[in-house]
């Protein structure tokens, strides 16, 4: 089994979908692993409210966000 890693540094973009070719078998839970690396920032502040789906574009934002600062 030839084993390959693509480990990106110092890049600013995601990434969503993975494409994997030439499979003999298929995927058991330890082919594939995805890490997500990105600074420890602390939180400046925090949003809430009663509207859900304002909560839910903050918590995506942030995690963009989170994300950008690597």
């Amino acid at each position: 089994m030839r084993c390959e890693e693509d480990r990106r540094y110092f890049t600013y973009h995601g990434f969503r979908y993975v494409e994997l070719s030439g499979l003999t078998k298929p995927l058991d839970a330890d082919t594939l692993v995805i890490v997500n690396l990105r600074s420890a920032l602390p939180d400046a502040g925090h949003f809430g409210c009663s509207n859900p789906l304002f909560n839910r574009i903050m918590t995506t934002a942030r995690w963009t966000q989170s994300n950008m600062n690597y």
